[in-house]
């Protein structure tokens, strides 16, 4: 996070122009420097680093596991769906700095906005005390200014690096079903394959409402029914003690061999049969009582 303006950060500023506003008019939202908070929150599920705009709503710095950093916007008010939003980082009034330092386009859906790329530098520019700057626009012409309040940002945004350093390598809606496809004959499992068992591992530790998980191994039909049948349980079995070796408990897992059983798809070609030779693996939670 050291040495902000890096040789990649030289190359925005040198394509990245100031953005003139068309509009004299203009409103202004800023949050008074003696109110001004930058309000973090997080856990190995997901970091925020909110900064609530008085009179407007709040702008943030959002992560989720697997997922790239999003700088969000949150209007009380004001629908941004048909708006043009950009928002760049700015330097404070007493840095010497005047140009532009990044910027990204932002989404709009009902009262929320998301960034269409990594907000990675906005963090980083939280660390130097360089302000954040969100107009809004339409066709052109610009409506509304938000700016941050370039106060006390430095703890925050430490903790929100940290918290990011925390996170699951996935999150749920990733690692609640994966599917391992195997080589013929084979039941070894690739570098990629891998990571995902550590990251399912990762995520089964991390939340306690993850009561079981279901392993169950397949085998194509070329060759012998009875050893198809012990290659889907050699291929479930390696799946289970990579899980044991990671800390999972044994008696979390479920483990069934099918054989060629349930097909996926049809054998009587290559591809299909190449998504038959298959391990999955499901996570259950305890359902609420």
């Amino acid at each position: 996070m050291r040495g902000f303006v890096s040789f990649s950060l030289f190359l925005l500023l040198v394509l990245s122009a100031p953005v003139a506003l068309s509009n004299p008019n203009v409103t202004v939202y800023k949050t008074p420097l003696e109110k001004a908070q930058w309000l973090y929150q997080g856990d190995r599920f997901g970091c925020e680093l909110r900064h609530p705009v008085t009179g407007f709503g709040a702008m943030a710095l959002v992560a989720q596991p697997g997922q790239p950093i999003r700088l969000t916007l949150n209007a009380d008010w004001l629908a941004l769906d048909s708006l043009e939003i950009t928002a760049s980082i700015e330097p404070s009034t007493w840095q010497s700095q005047t140009s532009i330092l990044a910027r990204t386009t932002l989404q709009g859906q009902g009262k929320s906005a998301v960034s269409t790329s990594s907000a990675d530098l906005f963090l980083e520019a939280l660390e130097s005390n360089y302000a954040w700057q969100i107009l809004l626009a339409e066709q052109g012409e610009s409506l509304y200014r938000i700016d941050s309040s370039a106060v006390s940002t430095q703890a925050g945004a430490r903790q929100m690096s940290k918290c990011i350093g925390n996170l699951l390598p996935q999150p749920f809606s990733y690692v609640r079903q994966r599917e391992l496809l195997f080589a013929k004959g084979s039941d070894s499992l690739t570098a990629a394959q891998l990571a995902d068992i550590q990251a399912i591992a990762a995520y089964v530790k991390a939340d306690k409402q993850i009561n079981q998980i279901l392993v169950d191994g397949h085998a194509d039909s070329n060759g012998d029914r009875l050893a198809n049948l012990m290659l889907s349980r050699q291929r479930s079995d390696e799946v289970v003690a990579r899980l044991i070796e990671l800390g999972i408990s044994r008696a979390m897992i479920q483990v069934r061999s099918h054989g060629t059983r349930y097909p996926k798809s049809s054998n009587t070609t290559e591809v299909g049969r190449q998504a038959n030779r298959r391990v999955s693996i499901r996570l259950v939670k305890q359902t609420s009582k």
